[in-house]
């Protein structure tokens, strides 16, 4: 059996603390990706869905119309925003389950 010293057992304490941290740091960008992913995903189909509901209380479904055609880029921004970070949130959670650190 091999005698350690104090300097390996330090340095052994460091690396278990420093993939400690790691992992929770990848933990928080996960939860904090996922937060702003949600908020772009119900503001895209807020954006989408506002024009018809507003415009139908008061009657005027060719403002619905109109307002849908101008709003669609902005909405399909927010759609594609939030799909391309729930990809980044998958390899996120992958690199979070397997925990290569090293």
């Amino acid at each position: 059996m091999k005698a350690t010293t104090s300097h390996e057992e330090g340095d052994k304490t460091l690396k278990d603390t420093m993939k400690c941290t790691k992992k929770h740091h990848l933990m928080k960008m996960l939860l904090l990706n996922m937060a702003f992913n949600i908020f772009s995903f119900l503001l895209g189909a807020f954006t989408l869905s506002a024009p018809f509901v507003f415009y139908t209380l008061i009657g005027s479904v060719l403002n619905a119309v109109i307002h849908f055609i101008f709003s669609l880029p902005l909405a399909t921004m927010y759609l594609v925003y939030a799909y391309s970070g729930f990809e980044e949130s998958i390899y996120l959670y992958r690199a979070y389950k397997n925990e290569c650190f090293y």
